[in-house]
């Protein structure tokens, strides 16, 4: 099995296959969520266990006062990249525990970020992610690191083995 998945649908099967365990047992997940859309995001490459990589533009609708990117929508954003990647290496639901952001530069509607979160570390109950976010001329957007809460589910919900 490859370790590379690229192709927004590709993912998205990827994401859905790993959540079949958890939907047999009667808990009822929406594969990719409302706000997903709303953000327009794309995936665009998920490296197994490891990092996914997902594009998003920059509307009009998701700026302030000034015309740039809002915090929270970007906030948002890396929130819809690393809640998939966490889905993805539990193989369960997960929750935020804390998202840290820190904007370098600004955005502008018309541009698209790239938004790429990789696993830095994996317990039996959590998992440590980073992300860095860059425009298209690749520049540092801003970066980001959470720690997620896996939600285990079914009968014994048990621990997996990594």
């Amino acid at each position: 099995m490859s370790r590379i998945i690229e192709g927004h649908q590709a993912i998205i099967a990827e994401i859905e296959r790993g959540m079949q365990k958890v939907q047999s047992t009667g808990t009822n997940l929406e594969i990719p969520p409302r706000v997903a859309h709303t953000l327009q995001g794309e995936f665009v490459r998920y490296e197994r266990n490891r990092s996914l990589e997902v594009q998003f533009p920059i509307l009009p609708e998701f700026t302030n006062p000034a015309g740039i990117l809002q915090g929270g929508i970007l906030c948002a954003m890396i929130d819809n990249v690393m809640g998939p990647l966490s889905y993805l290496v539990a193989r369960n639901p997960t929750t935020t525990l804390d998202l840290t952001t820190n904007f370098v530069r600004t955005a502008r509607p018309g541009n698209r970020l790239k938004i790429v979160a990789e696993v830095r570390g994996r317990g039996i109950n959590t998992i440590h992610m980073t992300a860095e976010v860059t425009n298209q001329k690749d520049k540092l957007i801003g970066t980001a690191s959470s720690n997620l809460c896996i939600i285990r589910t079914g009968p014994t919900a048990e621990p997996e083995e990594s």
